[in-house]
């Protein structure tokens, strides 16, 4: 299969929703994500403080019209999630925010964080007798829009229980945060893939589990047959010395996300950190093995990646700015060059939090959310502001 010559035709910018005047705070009105419910497509972005405990809150607003024109009331709509083989939809893991421990006190950590970066102790998970960090929990949702919580057998060679910050990181927590962009499903199967400053899945022993920049985050896929109920561990992928980056803002390999290819294969783009480069990599085997991670471009935190029916594949990501990227390649192997999205105060380097979210809306049409930080309220002020823009691919004869 050839790879078709197309341009993209990125529409205006539409309002979601304006945040509050002289409101700049980072984690606030910002992180937007885009999802399908029973009468549309709803539009939630969080207000935190984007720390790991998680207390942050969410808005809502939900289009009828596919991203036209915005509104707070629900109705009766319900968020809709990918279906299971059992009929159910999976929600996603069961959130639960770092918090303060005693119990990891008897316990000696194998490994603790340089003084330069002093926020990690790290534990072989099957040395804790006490389990309730280290236990997964999942959510599926019936036809009715009832939910079920039920825990998640995970089979992870050496798996981590970190302590960051003084506080105890759950491990349902690992799943729960790439809630929005881990899953992928083939042929039924479930594929979950997660980030985490964590040991060598695949080592012969415990000592050789220690990773070299074990600081730094890994990429870890898991795999379930059973509708999320057991997860075994499939592959991982870690920084080597080719991709290390010896810089305050380098933090190894994480917020990866899968998409499979017209040809069958799963690619996946990873973050390394603000201003750094984002990494592609790609999986001939549904995820048991990987190509050593290429550079996709010089910035890319929150990377997203969404093939459309037509065979076009759309990325997002940023900061500083906000890029858009497409290719026709079946492999997903060969890409435009990226298209830089205007910002309302381009003089600013942090124009956006550079989270975005792309959700099709045919086989030729996407839209995607961003946050733009200088974007003019109704009175002109600028404010910090939810956006989406309608993407069409367009071919050429």
């Amino acid at each position: 299969m050839m790879s078709k010559k197309f341009h993209l035709r990125i529409e205006e910018p539409v309002v979601v929703a304006h945040g509050e005047v002289g409101d700049n705070a980072w984690g606030h009105t910002q992180f937007p994500h885009l999802e399908y419910t029973t009468e549309g497509i709803v539009c939630s972005w969080d207000y935190s403080n984007d720390t790991i405990d998680y207390d942050g809150i969410s808005y809502k607003r939900y289009s009828k019209d596919n991203g036209k024109t915005w509104d707070s009331e629900k109705g009766s709509c319900r968020t809709q999630y990918q279906v299971m083989k059992n009929g159910k939809q999976f929600k996603g893991f069961l959130a639960k925010g770092a918090h303060k421990v005693d119990y990891l006190k008897k316990y000696t950590p194998v490994y603790i964080s340089p003084a330069k970066y002093s926020k990690g102790t790290y534990f072989f998970a099957e040395d804790i007798i006490e389990d309730a960090d280290k236990k997964v929990f999942a959510i599926e949702v019936d036809e009715n829009g009832n939910e079920n919580v039920f825990e998640c057998k995970v089979n992870w060679p050496y798996q981590v229980l970190g302590e960051l910050f003084g506080l105890v990181y759950p491990i349902t927590m690992l799943f729960a945060l790439c809630n929005k962009c881990g899953l992928l499903q083939i042929d039924g199967d479930m594929y979950f893939v997660l980030y985490a400053p964590g040991f060598d899945a695949e080592a012969n022993s415990r000592e050789g589990a220690m990773r070299k920049y074990m600081d730094k985050s890994g990429i870890y896929v898991f795999k379930s047959t059973d509708c999320a109920r057991t997860w075994n561990y499939l592959s991982q992928i870690h920084v080597g010395e080719d991709e290390w980056v010896d810089d305050p803002e380098f933090e190894g390999f994480d917020e990866p996300m899968m998409e499979r290819m017209s040809d069958g294969s799963v690619v996946m783009l990873i973050r390394t950190g603000a201003g750094l480069p984002s990494y592609i990599v790609r999986s001939t085997d549904n995820c048991k093995t990987w190509s050593k991670p290429k550079k996709f471009d010089d910035i890319g935190v929150f990377p997203q990646i969404c093939r459309l029916d037509c065979g076009v594949v759309l990325s997002s990501y940023g900061r500083p700015g906000l890029r858009v990227r497409a290719t026709s390649d079946p492999t997903g192997l060969e890409w435009e060059e990226p298209i830089s999205i205007p910002f309302s105060n381009p003089n600013e380097y942090l124009m956006s939090c550079s989270y975005t979210s792309i959700l099709p809306l045919s086989d030729r049409e996407a839209l995607m959310s961003y946050s733009d930080f200088y974007y003019p309220n109704p009175k002109g002020i600028p404010v910090k502001t939810i956006l989406v823009r309608k993407i069409t691919v367009v071919f050429e004869e």
